[in-house]
């Protein structure tokens, strides 16, 4: 079941795991996970059902979210962390993560680059840019960037924002994260928005989220909803049930 991984970083990458085994043998991986916690949690034995995949289990990620920095040469860098170290890794693509996303991402190092903007270095806790965090709303179509900054503003902001926009007109909201505490946490409490609004509206099922940049939503919104859709049905709910 072991098969080339796709991706050229996935070696050194902490975000995926599996990319090295056949994805249909993954799903059995992750069954036979949840059956060995379940047999030694449950004194009566159940039996897990199989695990329910994708039809299309790439760039399905709705949130990016990645550290800016230095490398070892003190050049600017962008992408995720090395698994289990505080090493960025440059990301030029990814396999899970929405290709906007990734686009919009290399707009904003660009933006960096041409403002001449300082990045974090997590050894002196200088350096002005943190993070860039984009939000997808797949069902709309409306994308949300967050820039996480070391200060209590970012120079440029508009400029910055309107250059955004203009590369990729699907952003409706930029917004600017003060993040000024030494911690491996990637927001702080503290949003201004420059450009739009500060909230995106996704569609799961029949409802309407509005999603800010402190809000929590699932990350894989296919599989969200046919889970949701899974429990509902097994349920059997009806409109008498509270």
């Amino acid at each position: 079941y072991r098969i080339e991984p796709d991706c050229d970083t996935y070696k050194r990458c902490g975000g995926c795991n599996l990319r090295h085994i056949n994805y249909d043998y993954t799903l059995k991986v992750k069954q036979a996970m949840v059956q060995n916690l379940a047999n030694k949690s449950l004194n009566e034995k159940i039996e897990v059902k199989q695990t329910i995949g994708m039809e299309n289990p790439f760039y399905y990620r709705n949130k990016l979210q990645y550290p800016i920095g230095l490398n070892k040469n003190g050049k600017n860098v962008m992408g995720v962390f090395a698994n289990r170290t505080h090493e960025i890794i440059p990301i030029q693509g990814c396999a899970i993560q929405d290709i906007e996303s990734i686009q919009i991402a290399k707009y904003v190092v660009d933006a960096i680059k041409k403002y001449n903007l300082s990045v974090y270095d997590e050894n002196t806790g200088k350096g002005l840019m943190r993070h860039v965090i984009v939000k997808a709303a797949k069902s709309t179509g409306e994308y949300m960037v967050i820039l996480v900054v070391n200060g209590n503003k970012l120079p440029y902001s508009q400029e910055i924002a309107e250059s955004l926009v203009g590369e990729c007109s699907s952003i409706t909201s930029v917004i600017v994260n003060i993040n000024t505490k030494n911690t491996n946490v990637i927001l702080g409490d503290k949003n201004i928005t420059v450009y739009g609004k500060d909230y995106i509206i996704d569609k799961l099922g029949d409802y309407y989220f509005k999603i800010s940049p402190l809000s929590f939503y699932q990350v894989n919104p296919v599989q969200a909803e046919a889970l949701y859709n899974y429990a509902i049905e097994a349920a059997e709910i009806t409109k008498n049930d509270v």
